[in-house]
Order: structure tokens, then C-alpha cells, then sequence
């Protein structure tokens, strides 16, 4: 492998490895948004901030681990009505 070529390998996982600690720490700093009215109020703010321009480059990710909460909130709502049914 050239010199370049092994750079551009350690530049690259470098990078990813970046996005996955950033990943890592939105989603610990997010997890105590749960309940369906934190989770519109913040991505409400981020539309807004959408609409005026000021969009954080992790805005993209910061939706996915909020609608991944809200999944994760009405799985575990209707998990005792499936129990209850014999599901």
C-alpha cells in the first residue's frame, strides 16, 4: 500500500470513528427525551431553526435518535397489552 493510499485509510477511519463517539454522545445526551411532548417540542425547535437557516450540522442525526426514542416509547407502551393478550 502507498503512503498516500494508507493516509487516506487512516484519515478515513479516523473520520468515522469521530462520527461514531458524536453519535454515541448525542444519543446519551438525547435518551432522557422520551415521553411524545419532549420529543415534538424538539424536533418542533429544529424545524424552526430549519426554516430560519441555523440548522446544526447534526440535525439530521439528532432526528433520527429522536423519532428511534419515540419508537422506543410506544414499543414499550403496548409491549404490556401484547403481554396481556398472549402475544
Amino acid at each position: 500500500m502507498t503512503n498516500s493510499l494508507w493516509t487516506t485509510f487512516r484519515d478515513d477511519l479516523h473520520e468515522r470513528r469521530e462520527a461514531k463517539a458524536r453519535e454515541r454522545a448525542l444519543r446519551r445526551e438525547l435518551s432522557g427525551y422520551t415521553s411524545p411532548a419532549e420529543i415534538d417540542d424538539l424536533l418542533s425547535t429544529l424545524e424552526s431553526q430549519d426554516e430560519e437557516g441555523r440548522t446544526s450540522s447534526d440535525a439530521a442525526m439528532i432526528r433520527t435518535i429522536l423519532l428511534d426514542n419515540l419508537r422506543t416509547h410506544y414499543a414499550r407502551e403496548s409491549a404490556p397489552a401484547l403481554t396481556a393478550a398472549g402475544l
